[in-house]
């Protein structure tokens, strides 16, 4: 409708007549892998202990996973040494409440989570 408006009306990019410039000049690029990453931390919330589980493509670099509480105090520091596993920490001496759990590699913030202790 609003082609007839402006006077400039063409078939949709997605398909459409033979011979447009539109789809001439479009070009595919081959996709390239990536490094998969994924991180979560279950059970979330929490009572008596958490996983903080990782998978990783490239070995990892100096690696942990960090637990802050609200305040931004270093609650744990659990060290990272595969690609791919589960680190498991016992929660029942943390206070009630919301923690900052950080994945990193070589310096680098990999992944924030939030974390629940009921």
């Amino acid at each position: 409708m609003l082609c007839q408006v402006y006077k400039n009306c063409r078939a949709p990019l997605t398909g459409g007549e033979e011979g447009l410039s539109h789809t001439k000049s479009r070009k595919f690029t081959e996709l390239k892998a990536v490094d998969v990453q994924l991180f979560y931390t279950a059970p979330n919330p929490a009572e008596n202990w958490v996983t903080f589980n990782y998978k990783r493509e490239s070995t990892p670099d100096k690696a942990f996973v960090l637990v802050l509480d609200a305040t931004g105090r270093r609650i744990a520091q659990l060290p990272i040494n595969q690609v791919q596993g589960q680190l498991v920490m016992d929660t029942r001496a943390l206070a009630k409440g919301v923690y900052t759990v950080y994945y990193s590699n070589a310096g680098a913030n990999m992944h924030q989570d939030k974390l629940i202790v009921q």
